[in-house]
């Protein structure tokens, strides 16, 4: 092919990219379609499926919906996932395989996306099982504990007063505009200071500056790899903080969640039942930016310790079972 021809194959499929991507936000029968036009032979149809989600621990098990009712229906397709974040789903029962995102073959690998310029308006678990032919209905994420992790932070943490409450301030470096600010996280844990016990995770860096010694106040930051962070999660009774891997991590454990949303992305995307959504958005919103807000972060500041505190306590605590 003539670098002539080969320049204007590449500037249409960009321009029917670009066509597509509004439509690719939703989910539904017309996404399955662009994605999937010949229903019959569908990825979900294969009798082997090559898929990858590189990294972000959320966005990894999203793609495990889609997964396990692709299996469901079709019991006899092997799975291989490709990922750099094996802990989170190897030895999951319907992942037959799972290997380092580099090594995927690219031309015969799904690669699971929701990236399209702008916020999506469905779940990513249902615009993940588009990709492959699949209406999702269950968008409850599975995740794989190691027991003895759990087992460990159920005896260390066995002193401290319950309710346990595993809270994360910072999402992400490239998602600034979900991070509440840092004042008012020292506010809540001072609120909480006779109220169970906060076990804060995530990292520290020189704009977090260390917590002021409280009695129910454990700082964890920097001390878990992904297994304890599951394990952790896993004995907590509640997760507090803004949309990132612990919420999806909660969520597939069974511990509940009181989520701070400001106006990055809407809850319709990524929430599940059982956890409390604390939403404020003004008419920028949802933004999905990765630059700093101009507005100093308004929605978020809207949303005051207070509020999150009330949220914590009108949990339904009960003993769980590990």
């Amino acid at each position: 092919m003539a670098r002539t021809d080969m320049t204007s194959a590449a500037t249409i499929r960009r321009d029917l990219k670009a066509l597509q991507n509004p439509w690719l936000r939703d989910t539904g029968a017309l996404q399955r379609f662009l994605h999937q036009p010949n229903f019959w032979a569908r990825p979900a149809a294969r009798t082997f499926l090559s898929v990858a989600r590189p990294s972000g621990i959320g966005d990894v098990l999203m793609c495990t919906p889609a997964l396990r009712a692709l299996k469901q229906i079709n019991p006899a397709c092997r799975i291989d996932f490709y990922t750099d974040l094996p802990d989170l789903i190897a030895g999951l029962p319907y992942i037959d395989n799972v290997y380092p995102f580099a090594a995927a073959p690219w031309r015969k690998t799904i690669h699971f996306k929701y990236e399209f310029g702008a916020a999506p308006k469905a779940h990513i678990s249902r615009l993940f099982g588009d990709q492959i032919g699949l209406r999702i209905t269950d968008t409850r994420p599975d995740c794989v504990v190691h027991g003895d992790s759990a087992r460990k932070f159920a005896k260390l943490l066995e002193p401290f007063p319950k309710p346990w409450i595993v809270m994360l301030r910072k999402a992400s470096g490239w998602t600034p505009n979900k991070d509440w600010p840092n004042e008012s996280w020292d506010q809540l844990i001072q609120s909480l200071d006779q109220f169970g016990t906060i076990i804060e995770v995530g990292t520290s860096d020189e704009t977090i500056p260390a917590p002021a010694p409280q009695q129910n106040h454990l700082d964890f930051r920097n001390k878990t790899d992904l297994k304890a962070l599951v394990g952790l999660i896993k004995v907590a009774d509640v997760y507090v903080g803004p949309v990132s891997g612990p919420v999806h991590i909660a969520a597939a454990v069974g511990t509940r969640s009181v989520v701070i949303y400001g106006g990055y992305e809407p809850p319709a995307i990524a929430s599940y039942a059982g956890q409390i959504n604390l939403v404020n958005a003004p008419p920028c919103s949802p933004c999905w930016l990765s630059t700093p807000c101009s507005f100093n972060l308004r929605c978020l500041r809207a949303i005051k310790p207070a509020e999150v505190a009330a949220a914590l306590r009108s949990m339904p605590y009960r003993l769980k079972i590990l």
